[in-house]
């Protein structure tokens, strides 16, 4: 991780269904968000599959859990990135 990057604490991580930039202890950040029902931070991970029959790559996301506890830091998401929107 960037030692220049400021993460904000895991303790203040939003539980109330936001979308955030979560870094669970192997460097990356990666989109989270807090599941209530469950109890776990879900998150999506970037994955990458080789497709042999065609020679190409197929790119998706796939939902993994993790433990309150494996929070390291997280940042929040600008609200443009999903939605386009920019705020002035």
């Amino acid at each position: 991780m960037n030692d220049k990057l400021r993460l904000n604490l895991p303790e203040a991580a939003p539980k109330n269904g936001s979308i955030i930039l979560a870094e669970f202890g192997d460097g990356r950040l990666i989109p989270a968000m807090w599941c209530f029902y469950s109890n776990v931070w879900v998150k999506a991970v970037p994955t990458v599959e080789v497709v042999t029959e065609v020679p190409t790559y197929e790119r998706y996301f796939e939902n993994q859990s993790e433990q309150l506890t494996k929070i390291r830091g997280w940042l929040p998401i600008p609200t443009d990135w999903f939605f386009g929107i920019r705020e002035n």
